[in-house]
């Protein structure tokens, strides 16, 4: 479809955070989220994403967005905050609740060139909003990383308007201004708040309170029964588990949480914006794509022992070894984990977009979320067995089961089989509404579903499919002996 997409973030926020502390800025952030969504709501926009400071959306007409762009500015600094903003439009293809394309790459892009203050928008923008009274300043032409061709982008003239007006009360202004590092990941640019992973924040317990509802992480028994859990931070999703404990990505606070089962003590970890994590070499590795960071993490002290800079969309583990999938360089990164050192870096075909990725002790699987193909890495070699496997509708998300890969494609709703010794696809399931996540083992396949607020639980053997219902939308997916965790959030 067309669409008009619009990413911002603020300036200067990582040097804010620093500033004011965790909680002055927490609470700083939620009045930043809070008028941007009324401006979204109000000028017809549609949130697609948003972690850390930055929010990126979509609009049926770009002169919504750019008077939505201009309000959000207006707003925020009563906050004593400033924003950059990037719109572009074109086709975008609907991926469940997501949208991917170029032309949300090329958004995210353009928001990385705007200078503090700026709100920048391609040729394309400036020209189907003439007439519109709106007023452009051409800053010339632009080569936009990743994006071929040059592009010419305009910045638009605020209109004349009354001074700033004073901070709302309880919420200190922003005395600095300056450019920010944006970082963009998966046609997503977002300011980090802070680089990499901070301090141990909060340990508390115990956590194991019938916890349920949104925010939580929650066991499936054998049985196929939803259980209770443990209460997390705010937009939990990529959940792993490794020697009795649940660590858990929450996306909307910024945080890691550990859950020691046994004991319900729950332990709180301060992050970027942590999207993966995995367990490999005796620590529990986090990746931050819009840091550019992968930090290693100590299981019991839940402290940061190692930060390596790296982009990475996705992260897997496998004994000693961690594979990071980078959409931006198509590779897909080795890091020795004991070592602690990339040790390898293996080309994927130029523009397949590597963004999901499982691996084990024999094999490494990777989504080439552009190209909608699959690849096979032999994990002893780091050798491509296969570099683009063709496989139906477009693959999101990939885990690995008894010798096969299973794949679940968002936008047609299907689960595949591919056999690791052809790397052919044996089996094609209609699986559920906007599936999201998969986990694997040997006796059952498990995948959480978006547009019915499920996971179902697929026996690999004869396709018998469980459905178990949850009281909010599912995040990530991990199997744990005869628990199946399920991380919970609200939207």
């Amino acid at each position: 479809m067309l669409a008009t997409v619009l990413f911002t973030d603020i300036v200067s926020s990582t040097e804010r955070a620093e500033a004011l502390g965790d909680r002055a800025w927490r609470e700083l952030l939620a009045g930043h989220h809070r008028l941007v969504r009324q401006q979204l709501k109000r000028h017809h926009g549609h949130e697609v994403d948003t972690a850390g400071d930055g929010f990126f959306a979509t609009f049926d007409h770009p002169t919504e967005a750019i008077a939505c762009a201009l309000a959000i500015a207006d707003a925020v600094a009563r906050l004593g905050l400033q924003i950059r903003a990037g719109l572009h439009t074109g086709e975008v293809e609907p991926a469940g609740r997501k949208v991917a394309g170029i032309a949300v790459h090329v958004g995210a892009r353009i928001l990385a060139s705007a200078e503090p203050g700026q709100i920048v928008v391609s040729s394309t923008v400036r020209d189907l909003a003439s007439g519109s009274g709106d007023k452009f300043v051409d800053i010339g032409v632009r080569r936009l990383k990743g994006v071929e061709g040059e592009w010419r982008l305009f910045a638009v003239q605020p209109p004349p308007r009354a001074d700033i007006p004073e901070p709302e009360p309880g919420i200190q202004p922003s005395g600095r201004r300056g450019a920010g590092l944006a970082v963009i990941i998966g046609g997503v640019a977002l300011l980090v708040v802070a680089a990499g992973i901070a301090a141990l924040l909060l340990t508390r317990g115990p956590g194991l309170d019938a916890a349920t509802g949104p925010n939580t992480v929650r066991a499936i028994g054998a049985d196929g029964q939803l259980a209770s859990g443990f209460r997390v931070g705010r937009g939990p999703s990529a959940v792993v588990a490794s020697n009795g404990q649940i660590w858990v990505a929450n996306t909307d606070d910024s945080t890691v949480t550990r859950v020691d089962t046994a004991s319900g003590e729950t332990s709180v970890l301060g992050a970027g914006v942590p999207t993966g994590l995995a367990p490999a070499g005796g620590m529990i590795w986090v990746l931050d794509p819009f840091a550019s960071t992968l930090s290693a993490v100590t299981p019991q002290e839940v402290r940061v022992v190692e930060t390596i800079q790296i982009h990475g969309r996705a992260i897997a583990a496998a004994g000693d070894s961690v594979w990071i999938a980078d959409d931006l360089q198509d590779t897909v990164q080795h890091v020795d984990a004991r070592a602690r050192t990339v040790v390898a870096s293996i080309e994927m075909p130029p523009g397949s977009g590597p963004s999901a990725i499982a691996a084990d002790g024999a094999d490494v699987w990777v989504v080439n979320g552009l190209a909608g193909t699959l690849a096979h890495i032999d994990a002893a070699s780091g050798d491509v067995i296969a570099a683009a496997i063709a496989l139906p509708g477009k693959p999101a998300a990939v885990a690995i089961g008894d010798g096969v890969a299973w794949v679940i494609s968002t936008t047609d709703d299907r689960m595949m089989e591919v056999d690791a010794s052809s790397n052919r696809v044996l089996q094609t399931i209609q699986i559920c509404d906007a599936p999201a996540a998969v986990a694997a083992t040997p006796r059952a396949v498990w995948v959480s579903c978006l547009g019915d607020r499920t996971v179902r639980r697929v026996d690999p053997a004869d396709g018998h499919t469980t459905t178990v219902q949850l009281d909010g939308v599912p995040g990530g997916i991990a199997v744990d002996g005869d628990r199946t965790w399920a991380t919970i959030r609200d939207s």
